[in-house]
């Protein structure tokens, strides 16, 4: 699956759950139709409060392709290109275009590294520093509420839908 996004979300919550969302419609749009999915979107959580596997969980515009809980493999990251492989034999490849600012960048990086478990590289002169070491932010808190909420009424509509 391949799609361009207007928009990239980050959220976290304790130290605990971290989110991305890659979408076309603005997530601050208070007139967000949830119930229609024509519009490619994906969100990417993970969780550590509990002992997970190692897996993390997603959910696309294409609700029986690319929706569940998988182990994913990050492939090179960059300001402009998110993709990751997905632990299965078919349709196992994501890739989201998008255009993001330097500083906003630093910020997507910081929490994709951590829901894929990329370790951060100490400078040689400096002692190596635990990667999740994450002090709970009530702005990134209510991000990935909003987030987990965008995401229980996607699949709410789906259902009613049916």
């Amino acid at each position: 699956m391949r799609f361009n996004a207007k928009y990239v979300s980050v959220g976290q919550s304790g130290g605990e759950y971290f989110a991305v969302s890659f979408e076309n419609e603005d997530p601050s749009n208070d007139d967000l139709d949830l119930s229609d999915d024509k519009d490619p979107y994906l969100i990417v959580q993970r969780q550590f409060e509990d002992e997970d596997g190692g897996v993390c969980y997603i959910e696309t515009h294409d609700h029986d392709t690319y929706s569940g809980h998988f182990r994913l493999r990050l492939i090179p990251f960059t300001p402009t290109r998110f993709a990751f492989a997905i632990a299965r034999k078919d349709n196992k490849y994501v890739e989201v275009t998008y255009d993001s600012g330097a500083q906003r960048f630093d910020e997507v990086r910081r929490i994709v590294h951590i829901i894929f478990g990329v370790q951060a590289k100490a400078k040689p002169s400096s002692p190596a520093v635990p990667t999740i070491l994450l002090e709970a932010d009530h702005r990134d808190a209510l991000a990935l509420v909003e987030t987990s909420l965008l995401l229980v009424s996607r699949q709410a509509a789906r259902l009613m839908a049916r």
